[in-house]
């Protein structure tokens, strides 16, 4: 039978045994990096978190906005002044009237 002539056929692997120093070295810088990452991650979930928070004011802001652009455009028409004088400053008109039910409290 014919001898294969490859690459691992030429060299010979040697296992020797390493230093037990080299092995902590190793064993340490392995800890510190999970540590490590592992801080990292969780920055990255806390800037997530705050970043949907931001997004979701961003919107509620942007719909008020929207509704304050409405009543500007509103604000010369007789519509617009009683809207604006309803929700804002809680005005009524002056043939409105108002119940106040009181409940028996015994």
């Amino acid at each position: 039978m014919a001898k294969k002539n490859s690459f691992f056929s030429k060299y010979q692997i040697v296992y020797r045994h390493s230093p037990i120093l080299l092995k902590c070295a190793v064993l340490v810088t392995l800890v510190l990096s999970i540590a490590a990452l592992t801080v990292l991650r969780i920055g990255i979930n806390r800037y997530h978190d705050r970043t949907d928070a931001l997004r979701v004011e961003a919107a509620q802001l942007e719909q008020e906005n929207q509704k304050v652009v409405r009543m500007t455009e509103q604000k010369d028409t007789v519509d617009g002044i009683k809207t604006i004088a309803k929700e804002k400053m809680d005005m009524v008109e002056g043939d409105t009237v108002f119940y106040d039910v009181v409940t028996n409290q015994d």
